[in-house]
């Protein structure tokens, strides 16, 4: 009897449409999660933009990120922009590894045990993962730092089927004063994320801007706050490809300094 009383609770979820989008938003998730724990290794190409604005002032800076790995702790991440030219990082072998191309200095220490070790050393870098492919390889749930989770429809993404999801970023996850918001779409077929959007008010900026200071443009700096909006759309990904360990090595340049830590 237990068995039907479930049963009919399970067909009144369905035929009401809030309450069904949150059955429908957990189940997402757990596929989710087996998808991207099951992977032997991974690879994935993905185009960031982050995108200021206040009042007139905008500015949008783009990035490109190539993630490698391979069970249970070889890495390669390389993110370039122009801001920060490129910054490599490696985990293989015995050995991190970290590269910033700017300052052409790297630093070297163990071998991180761990996705979920190697996503902390990277954060004096300013390199952060929250509830990207990163973040759920290294085994972390999306109820640890947002909730709120909504399923919002299926919508196309590029020609492919995706669910589009949504969730509040948890206020200890972010700066005081601000809030955040993430959408991210996820590919019906395999699970993997297909574009994420974190939409976060309240950010404060030093920027700059023009005065005019007799009659002569001066260029000067102040403090504004406004919205910024950062993008990653996952231009390619592969599920258990074959890799060997070159996959995981970067070759550094000769004059490149070695600096402990990096800064």
């Amino acid at each position: 009897m237990r068995k039907i009383g479930l049963l009919i609770c399970a067909i009144i979820l369905f035929a009401s449409g809030g309450i069904a989008h949150a059955e429908n938003a957990q189940s997402v998730m757990k596929r989710l999660y087996e998808v991207y724990q099951g992977l032997t290794s991974f690879t994935q190409n993905s185009n960031d933009n982050d995108t200021f604005r206040a009042g007139k002032y905008h500015m949008t800076v783009g990035t490109t990120v190539l993630l490698r790995y391979r069970k249970p702790n070889d890495l390669y991440l390389s993110i370039t922009g122009p801001r920060i030219g490129t910054v490599v990082a490696t985990n293989h072998g015995g050995r991190e590894m970290q590269y910033v191309s700017n300052l052409n200095k790297y630093r070297l220490m163990p071998e991180a045990p761990s996705a979920a070790i190697f996503i902390e050393t990277l954060r004096p870098l300013g390199i952060i993962s929250i509830m990207d492919s990163l973040y759920y390889i290294a085994g972390k749930s999306l109820n640890q730092t947002a909730d709120h989770l909504k399923y919002k429809g299926k919508v196309k993404l590029n020609g492919k089927l995706c669910y589009l999801m949504s969730a509040t970023v948890k206020p200890n996850q972010i700066p005081p004063n601000t809030k955040a918001t993430v959408e991210f779409w996820v590919d019906s077929q395999n699970f993997l994320l297909k574009k994420i959007r974190w939409d976060v008010t309240g950010v404060t900026r030093i920027v700059p801007y023009i005065k005019v200071v007799k009659k002569k443009r001066v260029l000067e700096r102040k403090k504004v706050t406004g919205t910024e909006t950062m993008t990653e759309y996952i231009v390619s990904s592969s599920i258990n490809p074959s890799m060997t360990d070159s996959d995981f090595k970067y070759t550094l340049p000769s004059d490149a300094i070695e600096q402990r830590p990096i800064r």
